[in-house]
């Protein structure tokens, strides 16, 4: 607004001046008047299309973030998709040639359910931007405290063996 203060000063103080200097006090007048009704009209436009602006960007920016948050879910969760179903091909063939002990097993298991995890957290993702653009609703559910803990270590279990840390609950 400061550059528009400046201009309605010039036009309501100085153009004034220079025309009852040169043309006398009757044309500055009418041109004062004329000038305040420029800019009384001005004042009153230029903050309604401010907000439009405003309001058009921030549409325009929700638009591109939830394209943005979609195309990176499906980036995101091809690969991932892929990884669990190699890792699913790759234990079969352990099992069908004999060569996949208990431990090994384990091992599997623990990290197709991180691989799971990824996903769901990726579909979470996509579940939010629903939520915000209001295309979902929440619904309430009774969740067991405790298989979340359960899971929750066994995202971890592998990492932490690595670590030789011991995960109890």
């Amino acid at each position: 607004y400061s550059s528009m203060l400046l201009v309605m000063m010039f036009v309501n103080l100085i153009v004034p001046s220079i025309l009852f200097g040169a043309c006398g006090p009757e044309v500055a007048l009418i041109y004062s008047n004329f000038a305040n009704i420029i800019a009384a009209t001005l004042v009153s436009i230029i903050p309604n299309r401010v907000r439009q602006i405003r309001l058009e960007f921030t549409e325009q920016s929700l638009e591109m973030k939830q394209s943005f948050v979609r195309y990176l879910s499906h980036e995101m969760r091809t690969p991932v998709n892929i990884a669990l179903v190699g890792l699913n091909i790759h234990q079969q063939y352990l099992i069908d040639k004999n060569m996949l002990d208990a431990e090994c097993n384990e091992t599997l298991s623990d990290i197709k359910g991180a691989i799971v995890v990824a996903l769901e957290t990726l579909n979470e993702v996509l579940t939010y931007e629903k939520l915000y653009s209001k295309v979902m609703v929440l619904e309430k559910s009774l969740e067991e405290p405790r298989a979340f803990i359960v899971n929750s270590l066994n995202l971890f279990k592998v990492s932490a063996q690595n670590l030789g840390i011991q995960l109890i609950l």
